[in-house]
């Protein structure tokens, strides 16, 4: 082989890297990178058959459950249903309490000449029990009045005792409360 530069050896090298070159430049310029830039008709050329249906593969794991979902709305109210069979006869109920009345005593009159006492009793009718009483004062602008007593005397009279620390007179009255207790 000949070591010199000959026209040829130039002449071939060149053609050599142009075609090269070319080459690349117009796999840059005509590359296929989308089946829209392929003609249809060849596209259905080259599709195949479909091929069978492989075995399934085996199941996945469980995944984590879900949040709660939010509550509904209600639905509509039902049909009102039929009256249900009359109840069985029930017991006999508590004792209680009948012919009430309030009964006013006599009206006791302070003289107001110191520490006197007015004393006044309310009773009740035979037969009947204290439920309850107290006092009214019925007259007299005295502020100075003080309760010496004020309860039941026994089970049907209430008394009422006052008394003043000034020199104005007053009159008060007891009162009781009655009433028939069936036990």
């Amino acid at each position: 082989m000949r070591r010199r530069i000959s026209y040829a050896n130039v002449a071939a090298t060149l053609a050599l890297v142009f075609s090269m070159s070319g080459g690349a430049l117009a796999a840059t310029h005509y590359l296929i990178n989308s089946t829209g830039q392929i003609n249809p008709k060849v596209l259905k050329k080259l599709k195949g058959k479909t091929g069978k249906i492989g075995a399934s593969g085996a199941t996945g794991a469980t995944g984590a459950i879900g949040a709660t979902g939010g509550t509904g709305t209600p639905g509509a109210a039902g049909k009102e249903g039929a009256p249900g069979k009359e109840g069985a006869k029930g017991e006999q109920g508590s004792p209680g309490v009948s012919g009430y009345e309030v009964v006013e005593g006599n009206v006791a009159k302070g003289s107001g000449s110191g520490f006197n006492l007015a004393i006044s009793i309310a009773k009740c009718a035979a037969g009947k029990s204290i439920l309850g009483g107290g006092f009214k004062v019925l007259t007299g602008e005295d502020t100075k009045i003080f309760v010496a007593d004020n309860a039941p005397n026994n089970s049907s009279e209430w008394e009422a005792r006052l008394t003043s620390g000034s020199v104005s007179s007053y009159t008060q009255a007891a009162y009781v409360i009655c009433g028939k207790v069936t036990t």
